[in-house]
């Protein structure tokens, strides 16, 4: 569907959600739009009419927290190419103009091993429809795109607790909807002195913890408006 992210609050720290991609109606006077600015830009739809571009959204948080999302483009024939949505780490690529029909590549997430080990990615953008090969998702969660004659549910989707974007539906697909976007998460690194307790009246949010090194580190997967403590 055509929604943008929700910002995910902790204390006084805001990540803004991302913009939602680019929509092209044929049965609806053949009507295609951009991609809505956000955290990081949703990809631009396909254009209607053959020969033109349409342009994805802007990175607007500040300070910045992703990039822009790349431009869809609708070449002769049947060339009807998405752009992928922004990334974290990198902008999304536009939607190849060529007859090669390719969506654009969802932009790559950030790295970020507060839980430990090495290549943690979050926040990958969708990658784009393509008419006949569609884009793939951005490293850290971004779901894919598809063409034309297939839609796969598995993969459309961004990845759960990763903020990634959802992948772009190719028009005549069935079903005719896009990928939603991957769940937030907050993480908590912080020495394992302490504990960390919810001290909210009736609990509300869903949390793990585990022990790293000397540290421990307590990953928030669900719940909004609770309070916690570290004693």
């Amino acid at each position: 569907g055509s929604n943008a992210g929700s910002s995910s609050v902790f204390s006084s720290i805001t990540s803004e959600g991302g913009g939602y991609g680019g929509t092209f109606r044929p049965n609806n006077n053949g009507t295609s739009t951009g991609g809505t600015n956000g955290g990081s830009g949703g990809g631009g739809g396909m254009g209607f009419t053959a020969g033109t571009t349409t342009t994805g959204g802007a990175a607007t948080s500040s300070p910045a927290q992703g990039y822009a999302g790349g431009d869809g483009y609708r070449g002769s024939g049947s060339d009807y190419n998405g752009g992928g949505g922004g990334g974290a780490n990198q902008a999304g690529q536009a939607g190849n103009a060529s007859a090669s029909s390719t969506g654009g590549y969802g932009g790559d997430g950030l790295e970020v091993n507060i839980i430990g080990g090495t290549g943690n990615y979050y926040a990958g953008g969708g990658g784009g429809m393509g008419q006949t090969t569609a884009g793939t998702g951005g490293t850290g969660g971004g779901g894919d795109g598809t063409n034309a004659s297939s839609y796969n549910s598995s993969t459309i989707d961004g990845d759960a607790n990763t903020g990634g974007g959802g992948g772009g539906m190719a028009p005549f697909a069935s079903p005719d909807d896009s990928g939603n976007g991957g769940s937030g998460v907050v993480i908590l690194r912080y020495s394992s002195g302490y504990t960390l307790t919810e001290t909210t009246a009736s609990a509300v949010l869903t949390f793990t913890t585990a022990t790293v090194g000397s540290d421990k580190v307590t990953t928030f997967t669900a719940g909004a408006n609770g309070t916690i403590q570290l004693n």
